[in-house]
């Protein structure tokens, strides 16, 4: 069985090459970019099993980029994490309302991003 997809979509350069080494560490095929135009573009192309967003990045925020990515029927049900350091109650409403899988506030343990991924990636499996 060909390994899950992930995007990671985050414009903290070093937190992405983190993020990705770690995952890709725990068996997963990632992909990592950094801007929400190259996450669109890619995720078009590749339909990812999981998308994880930071909700500020340029050309495009996480929030804006799943919009987008949901108008296509084999991106729709693709379940999202998003990422943000903005501790604001607006945003939680913001993914909860966007039907994202979950928020995580940075900074967060690796270890808890993996627990969300699992959760996720068996969530696509089960909708698949």
């Amino acid at each position: 069985m060909p390994a899950k997809s992930i995007l990671v979509a985050e414009d903290d350069e070093a937190f992405r090459l983190q993020v990705g080494k770690f995952l890709r560490q725990q068996g997963y095929a990632v992909v990592c970019v950094e801007d929400g135009y190259q996450a669109v573009d890619f995720s078009l192309r590749e339909t990812p099993d999981l998308l994880i967003l930071d909700v500020h990045m340029p050309a495009g925020d996480g929030f804006s980029v799943h919009e987008r990515l949901q108008r296509h029927p084999d991106l729709a049900v693709t379940p999202v994490i998003y990422m943000t350091h903005d501790p604001s109650h607006e945003i939680e409403v913001d993914a909860s309302q966007d039907g994202a899988f979950a928020l995580l506030h940075k900074p967060f343990e690796l270890d808890e991003l993996l627990k969300v991924v699992h959760g996720a990636i068996g969530l696509a499996v089960e909708a698949a």
